[in-house]
């Protein structure tokens, strides 16, 4: 006749049967833990490699902006006509201008002020046609942050704006222009006699950030206020430029 096993046996086998689920199931929470961190931590690493790669992409391009701003001032063109004013380098400078806007897609405008403020030539770029704009529709921009800054800025400085939208007699334009400027002051025996300006199409920088995406990473852009540059909902872009509640849609 067998033994049948006692009832402190079978309680004893329960409990290690109990024991080694609580073991089984722990491991199975480890090992997916593990995994979830490992895809994490592999995530945030593509995420920190795409957002060096953008980076790069930007201050590549902010440096080629930089080199044809002040390669514009070396032009000897620009200071013979900010000492005279001599009618006939006119159409030297602004063929100068042109020349400028034709190999370069990304520059929305170019302009020559005097030390007061006034545009003295302006050169737009609008559907990829040049545009020479006329003296009468010239404009005085004394006033502009970008101006007063550039103002202030020592021989070979460059002065880089803020990213915001293009205004025009004190209304930001319609269509929306995402808008960089690059400036800085000309020079002659260490006088300071007029600034250059090059207006770059900021549309051309987001879109470096739009072809950047995949369907897993999307990229967003904000200025230095937290500002949304570049956002999936098209309403949180550029609020601040505008009057009313911008708190709402910053970072």
């Amino acid at each position: 006749m067998k033994n049948r096993p006692d009832k402190h046996s079978v309680q004893n086998l329960k409990l290690l049967y109990v024991a080694f689920l609580v073991a089984i199931i722990t491991l199975v929470f480890a090992v997916l833990f593990y995994q979830q961190n490992s895809l994490e931590s592999v995530v945030k690493n593509e995420q920190k490699q795409h957002l060096y790669l953008v980076r790069d992409l930007f201050r590549s391009h902010l440096i080629t902006y930089i080199r044809y701003t002040t390669v514009l001032t070396d032009h000897g063109i620009l200071t013979e006509y900010l000492q005279s004013f001599d009618p006939t380098l006119k159409e030297e400078v602004l063929h100068h201008f042109v020349s400028l806007a034709e190999n370069n897609s990304d520059f929305d405008q170019i302009r020559l002020f005097n030390l007061e403020g006034d545009e003295l030539f302006r050169i737009n770029t609008r559907n990829d046609q040049i545009s020479i704009v006329p003296e009468n529709q010239l404009q005085n921009k004394k006033d502009r942050y970008y101006f007063s800054e550039t103002l202030s800025l020592s021989e070979g400085e460059v002065y880089i704006s803020n990213f915001d939208l293009n205004v025009e007699h004190g209304y930001v334009e319609l269509p929306q222009r995402p808008t960089l400027r690059l400036s800085t002051p000309i020079f002659f025996d260490g006088k300071k006699i007029g600034i250059v300006v090059i207006n770059v199409d900021g549309q051309s920088l987001i879109n470096v950030l739009s072809k950047s995406e995949s369907e897993n990473i999307s990229v967003y852009l904000a200025n230095d206020e937290g500002y949304w540059l570049k956002h999936k909902d098209r309403s949180a872009e550029w609020v601040f430029m505008f009057e009313g509640d911008t708190k709402k849609k910053t970072l």
